[in-house]
């Protein structure tokens, strides 16, 4: 099962969003890092693919459009569902996130409503019924027919 990654500096918004995560019956791991520093550490090293990378987008040093400029650079953005987190809305690098790969925004703190909704229409991304709860997993590790039933069954 693929990791979710919680990038946040603040460790109450990303206590909140890794328990609104599993009070929404989210069974894949949850690994929390509390800076830009530490995800491209993470990236760095020899790393899990994580089906889902929920970043803070003002953190310091290193911010989070600085990550995604990395990431972008690496390609990974293509295969990791990148959504950008912040209680501003800062247009200008909403719009480069975007660019960057980024695939959402949601506003600081979550809710499980917000999680709920960015599950529903994350492209790429698949919530599959498991023992308990649920799995979010990559179209890309599925094939073409479990795709298609599960878009069927989702709808």
């Amino acid at each position: 099962m693929l990791p979710i990654l919680i990038v946040d500096d603040t460790a109450a918004d990303a206590a909140l969003a890794e328990r609104n995560l599993r009070h929404c019956k989210i069974l894949n791991p949850i690994i929390t890092l509390h800076s830009g520093e530490a995800v491209l550490q993470y990236f760095s090293d020899e790393f899990e693919m994580p089906v889902l990378v929920l970043l803070d987008m003002i953190m310091q040093p290193v911010l989070g459009i600085d990550v995604l400029r990395v990431i972008h650079k690496r390609g990974l953005h293509e295969e990791i569902a990148f959504v950008m987190l912040s209680g501003l809305a800062d247009y200008r690098i909403l719009q480069e996130g975007y660019q960057l790969g980024a695939r959402s925004f949601l506003v600081k703190p979550l809710t499980q409503e917000d999680i709920l909704q960015l599950l529903s229409k994350l492209r790429g991304l698949f919530v599959i019924p498991g023992d308990g709860g649920y799995v979010i997993t990559l179209a890309s590790g599925l094939s073409a027919a479990e795709q298609k039933v599960l878009r069927f069954a989702q709808n």
